[in-house]
């Protein structure tokens, strides 16, 4: 586990500091990378090793949707965790 490699898409920069100060603090994750660009994200992804990916889905330039449908077609193994305030579960599914 301590190999692994997480990147953080969220476009609230407090919030995505938060979850990168509580992912080093209490698990052995030791790379965890961070941006606040769905398009930004997607390059990293594709360029990038990564192991896990926590998005929301309202991204600036590519939403998080977008984002999951187009990495999966290139990172079929990457564990996606997503978070969004969107409280109808009609929208998540």
């Amino acid at each position: 586990m301590a190999d692994m490699k997480l990147l953080i898409v969220e476009d609230h920069k407090s919030l995505q500091d938060g979850i990168k100060s509580y992912i080093l603090q209490h698990t052995e994750i030791c790379h965890v990378s961070c941006t606040q660009d769905g398009k930004i994200g997607y390059k990293m992804l594709v360029e990038g090793d990564f192991d896990v990916m926590i998005t929301d889905l309202n991204l600036p330039s590519l939403n998080g949707f977008q984002l999951i449908e187009q990495i999966k077609k290139h990172k079929s193994r990457l564990k996606i965790i997503v978070l969004t305030m969107h409280y109808n579960r009609a929208i998540v599914k």
